[in-house]
């Protein structure tokens, strides 16, 4: 609900003031595996770790909040497409970079991005559905990478 009342806001603040709002749509990739072949407490703490990620690399004003499932909505006020793009980038490399133990075992953990700017007068909705897009081409294309909604 938080995340929800947040994106009214920042929606209305970037329209008021004529300024660049992102949103970004980021999923782990292969959760299912993880979640199936080493059960959830496993996968919860894959969740806890790549929470811990964001949070180093998203800027005090963005918001970060889980959608659904392994999928997680970041807000980014102030940000153009460029710039989100570049941070999304960098969290990326930095969750690809996370090496995970379970028992004898280490798991390599990646994410897929979508991100969009907020246009004219589209709702939130739209935008969300825009970056979800670009979420599911990054997905297509290969999976651990950001891609930029059109």
């Amino acid at each position: 609900r938080l995340l929800t009342e947040r994106l009214r806001e920042e929606v209305e603040r970037a329209r008021r003031y004529d300024r660049p709002l992102a949103i970004a749509m980021l999923d782990i990739d292969h959760f299912k595996v993880i979640n199936d072949g080493h059960g959830h407490a496993v996968g919860d703490s894959v969740l806890v770790e790549v929470v811990r990620v964001m949070e180093a690399e998203i800027r005090e004003q963005d918001l970060c909040g889980r959608w659904g499932g392994e999928e997680f909505l970041i807000l980014m006020p102030e940000s153009s497409l460029d710039s989100a793009a570049q941070v999304l980038q960098r969290l990326s490399a930095n969750i690809a970079s996370l090496v995970i133990r379970v028992n004898d075992e280490q798991l390599a953990v990646t994410a897929s991005v979508g991100v969009a700017q907020l246009q004219g007068d589209e709702t939130y909705s739209s935008t969300i559905n825009r970056a979800d897009a670009a979420l599911m081409r990054a997905k297509r294309a290969g999976r651990n990478r950001c891609v930029r909604a059109e």
